[in-house]
Parts: C-alpha cells; sequence; structure tokens
C-alpha cells in the first residue's frame, strides 16, 4: 500500500534538482525528480531564482524572479543594472550584503529584505532574498544563487497593523481585551491612566472583575456579559473603579466579542469606554449658565451667524410679548423697528467684524402692544474655544424704560424747583 503524498527532504545543490521520498509498508525508498518538480515547489512558495557569477557579475534568473524585479523578457542581466532599479534607500545596503557574501570568511551566507522598483511596471515590490555564495579553496567566490520572494503583502499587513496599534495606543479613550474568561491581554496606555494602573503593571493578572465595584459588576454580569455570550454587541452607560482611589467612573461604553480569523469562534471581548466625567462637569456648567440666564432680568438671546435667533430667556419673552422660545426663532432684525434696521444693523456688523462686539442704545418692539421699548444692548461674536470657529453671537439688553423715566421725573423735578426759586426770588424783588 502506497502512503498518499511526497516529502521533500532536499535540494540537490547546484542542478535544482529535489529529493522526494515514499514509503511502502515494507520500507522507503527515495528517487530523483526532474525539474518541473522544481519548479512546481518553488512556484507553490512563490519563490522566484537567481544565480549570479561572481566574476563576470552576470545574472541568470527564471521567470518568476525576473517578475519580482519588473523586468522585460530577458534571462541574463548584468548585476549593476539590478542596482538600477532597486529602491534608492535600499540600494547601498543591498550592495554592501551582497559584497559581504562574497568573501570567503563571511561564509558566504546573503538574506536581506529590500524595495524594487520594476524596470517596466515601475511598481514597488518589497522582496526578501536569501542566498549562498560559493567558494574555491583559495577564497575566490566562484558561485553565488539563492531565491527572491514576494512581501510586499506581509509588509503592507504589518504597517496597517503597526497603524492601528499606534491609533489604538494614542486613543484617548480606554481601549482592552479580555480572553473569555475576562482576564486582559491588552490594554491601551488611556485605560491605564483611567483606571490607575502604571505601565509597567501586568496587565494579564487583572480580571474584568477587577475593574467594578460588586455591585456595577452584578449589573455587567445580568446585562452586559449575555449580549456578549450570545454573540452581540452591547452599548451603554457604565462605571468603572479606579484601582487606587475607589472611585466610581461614569463611562459609556461599546463592548464586542472578538471572533478566531476565518470562523465565528468566539476567543475574546473587546471593549472602548469613554470617559464622562469631563461632559458631566461640563453639562453641570452648562446648567449654572443656563439657570443664571433664565433668572436674569435682563434680555439675554442667542442667535447663529445668520441672524436667526435660536434662544430668548424668560425675561427677554416678557420684554418683547412673545409666549415661547419657539415664537421667537426668528430673524433678530424683527426684534427692532424696520426703520431703524437698516443703520443700526450696518452699525453692528461692521463693529463686530473690526471688535467682536459692539454696545449702544436701541428700541425693541413689543410683538403684542407695538410698544417700542428703549434698550442698552451689548452684542458679541461667540466662538467655540476648541475650534476657533464662530458660533453665532449673544445679545444682553438691560430695559431703559424705568431708568428714562426716572430720569425724566428728575428733569422735570429740577425743572419745578428751578421755576418755584425763580417765583420766590421774583416775589422778594417785589416786596423790597
Amino acid at each position: 500500500m502506497w502512503y498518499p503524498g511526497w516529502l521533500l527532504l532536499s535540494d540537490a545543490g547546484s542542478n535544482l534538482n529535489l529529493r522526494m521520498e515514499k514509503q511502502t509498508e515494507t520500507g522507503t525508498f527515495r528517487e530523483e525528480t526532474n525539474e518541473e518538480w522544481m519548479r512546481f515547489a518553488l512556484l507553490s512558495a512563490g519563490l522566484g531564482t537567481w544565480n549570479m557569477d561572481p566574476v563576470n557579475k552576470e545574472v541568470k534568473w527564471d521567470d518568476r524572479c525576473r517578475e519580482l524585479y519588473g523586468f522585460p523578457e530577458g534571462h541574463v542581466i548584468e548585476y549593476q543594472d539590478i542596482l538600477k532599479y532597486i529602491h534608492p534607500d535600499d540600494k547601498a545596503r543591498v550592495d554592501q550584503a551582497v559584497t559581504n557574501a562574497l568573501k570567503s570568511e563571511s561564509g558566504g551566507n546573503y538574506s536581506v529584505r529590500f524595495r524594487t522598483i520594476g524596470a517596466k511596471d515601475k511598481k514597488l515590490r518589497w522582496l526578501d532574498c536569501k542566498g549562498k555564495a560559493y567558494f574555491h579553496p583559495d577564497g575566490a567566490a566562484y558561485r553565488f544563487s539563492g531565491t527572491s520572494q514576494d512581501i510586499t503583502r506581509e509588509i503592507e499587513d504589518r504597517e496597517r497593523e503597526e497603524l492601528m496599534i499606534a491609533l489604538v495606543e494614542n486613543s484617548p479613550d480606554y481601549m482592552a481585551a479580555a480572553d473569555n474568561q475576562g482576564r486582559f491581554f491588552y490594554m491601551n496606555s488611556a485605560g491605564k491612566r483611567l483606571l490607575g494602573i502604571s505601565d509597567s503593571f501586568d496587565i494579564t493578572s487583572l480580571t474584568n472583575k477587577d475593574l467594578f465595584h460588586p455591585d456595577d459588576f452584578t449589573f455587567m454580569e445580568e446585562e452586559v456579559y449575555p449580549h456578549l455570550l450570545g454573540g452581540r454587541k452591547w452599548s451603554g452607560n457604565i462605571h468603572i473603579q479606579h484601582t487606587q482611589t475607589k472611585e466610581r467612573i461614569s463611562c459609556y461604553a461599546d463592548f464586542i466579542v472578538i471572533r478566531e480569523p476565518g470562523s465565528d469562534k468566539i476567543i475574546g471581548r473587546g471593549a472602548t469606554l469613554r470617559d464622562l466625567r469631563p461632559a458631566l462637569q461640563a453639562k453641570r456648567e452648562q446648567q449654572k449658565l443656563l439657570a443664571l440666564l433664565e433668572n436674569s432680568r435682563d434680555f439675554v438671546s442667542l442667535s447663529d451667524d445668520n441672524g436667526i435667533v435660536s434662544y430668548v430667556n424668560p425675561a427677554g419673552l416678557q420684554l418683547v410679548g412673545l409666549d415661547t422660545v419657539e415664537e421667537a426663532k426668528r430673524p433678530n432684525t424683527e426684534f427692532l423697528f424696520p426703520e431703524a434696521v437698516e443703520s443700526i444693523m450696518k452699525e453692528i456688523n461692521a463693529a463686530i467684524t473690526e471688535k467682536g462686539q459692539w454696545s449702544g442704545e436701541v428700541n425693541y418692539r413689543n410683538f403684542k402692544t407695538g410698544e417700542a421699548i428703549p434698550v442698552f444692548a451689548t452684542t458679541m461674536r461667540v466662538i467655540d474655544s476648541a475650534t476657533g470657529v464662530s458660533q453665532g453671537r449673544a445679545t444682553i439688553s438691560r430695559d431703559l424704560r424705568q431708568e428714562k423715566a426716572i430720569r425724566q421725573q428728575q428733569t422735570e423735578n429740577r425743572a419745578e424747583l428751578e421755576r418755584m426759586v425763580e417765583m420766590r426770588t421774583s416775589e422778594l424783588k417785589k416786596a423790597n
């Protein structure tokens, strides 16, 4: 009975023959195969073969090797011509490797990875070349041969992998991966900082349970892990626990399953967490600011760069006779009297463009009564501190009616007092 398959034992030196082996029930025998078997084996491995005469520097190669270097048809080529099509950044290194291999004291071994730019197709390829030089007793090389393999895909995959690792490692969010038992095998720098873990700490000694308060881990077991065991993603808000301070940290989480390449077998879990504390703090600050605006006695409004009002506080709505913020969402020019719009907006826009803000007295109109309401207004450009992009304008206006009424009353009182003094002075003069 024949056992299936042939076993490759070795090449046979310069003749590129293979020694193959078959086994029978009674023993083993070897036979020499022809060159077709060698070409088949090399083709299967994606290898091209080359042979250089160290004396005249002529290189012979097979079709695959010629293809890898991007040369047109032809079997023999000068070594110096080959160097012309090696990437400039790699040429000196390759030439030095060849020179070293042709020295008997080096042992004749040659192994180098480099880029070529195809002589005909101009395509960039990464090659892995290995070879061996053979020497006469006097140390002179008489033969230098070997193989070339296209590793462009390998290099590109590795570069993409390194890029992805760099992106993950430099992400501001926590990213980590654990096996099916919940034991970590990776955590990025942001994750370690979030949890108070030093870079030198052995992350494999941690499990998922170490990152949660007992109550929070119960939630994970009951709500999150069942989704992952079913091969589904889970997203939502969770709390993790700082390993040193024991602070519970609010996070938005995305949990996924990690599958074995080429199959549906689940081999681990991955997680991305975003620290919600900055957002929650910003929200609290916004709420404080909103409370301040909501309780202000002055008119406060916000509008976009096109002048469309998006917000007016309660005092502002009352001032101009509107009942809801939705009613206030209109061009800001409608808050002014039509005959004053062109001149005042021209003045306001020029000041904001030049200085970033405008202040002055203007009349608003009450939408219900049509009353002219004198106000002292300040309008300013609102800039996003993170991006430097304009977010629109904010306006704060103080109702001047009471102030004007007081000033008018004071003027009238002063005039009345002056009239009375004048009358009394006139009476005294007559009496004398």
